[in-house]
């Protein structure tokens, strides 16, 4: 059995409703839903996104293999109604597995841990709620690090040649975060293009070039995910299904 991090969210229909019976149909003899966060509300990420989302995260045990739960939540996902025909669009439901015990699976299909989940506030807010010691694997430190690294203001952000122009020109209509030299362990993000950066990288080494639409776009979404701050819609026993 492994223990498995999965975040999930919504924002279309009743979120309360759907999540609770994804949760509910997730479990059986093979996974068993240990722990659930409470529920979030936080703001859309892009300009695509639609309306504010309820985001939250669960703790599995589970006996399925990583693609096989993959498979089983996509499932999950088409039949509460999930169409993926706008990228960072609405959606009724979204099942992602952050953490696979302590494996790291990068293939076309699956990538394990989460990319995304070093910056994303709607994620790690409801992971540190639940499993703040569970350890990232590829990272080295705990989720509830992870979250801290996102929590001083100004937010320290450090860029690439590259990414450095997309980047000073969001900071110039914000002040809630601030630009320092690459490699200064003060940043929190460090954006980069350049794929071939990722040996060695620090805590908080953003690819931008897996990123979805142009960079500004990117770099945008990844700002608004990293700064926003949940608040807590549903306390934890208004989630656990059963």
């Amino acid at each position: 059995m492994e223990t498995v991090l999965i975040a999930f969210g919504g924002n279309l229909g009743d979120s309360l409703s759907i999540i609770r019976e994804a949760l509910k149909r997730l479990g059986d003899d093979r996974c068993t839903v240990e722990r659930v966060s409470s529920l979030f509300q936080t703001a859309p990420i892009g300009t695509s996104a639609g309306q504010p989302y309820l985001n939250g995260a669960a703790v599995l045990r589970t006996a399925i293999e990583p693609e096989a739960l993959l498979a089983r939540l996509q499932q999950l996902e088409a039949e509460a109604g999930r169409v993926r025909d706008v990228p960072w669009g609405p959606r009724s439901l979204d099942l992602d597995i952050i953490a696979f015990g302590d494996r790291v699976i990068d293939t076309p299909a699956l990538r394990i841990p989460h990319p995304a989940c070093l910056y994303r506030r709607f994620v790690l807010d409801p992971v540190a709620e639940i499993a703040a010691d569970l350890v990232h694997p590829a990272e080295g430190v705990t989720f509830g690090q992870l979250l801290a690294n996102l929590q001083p203001r100004p937010l320290p952000l450090s860029a690439d040649d590259a990414a450095l122009p997309f980047l000073k020109s969001a900071l110039a209509s914000r002040d809630d975060l601030c630009l320092v030299e690459p490699g200064d362990p003060r940043a929190a993000l460090h954006l980069t293009t350049d794929a071939a950066a990722k040996s060695g990288r620090p805590t908080g080494f953003v690819d931008l070039s897996l990123a979805i639409g142009s960079t500004a776009e990117a770099i945008a979404s990844i700002l608004d995910a990293a700064t926003d701050i949940p608040r807590i819609r549903y306390d934890a026993s208004t989630i656990r299904p059963g």
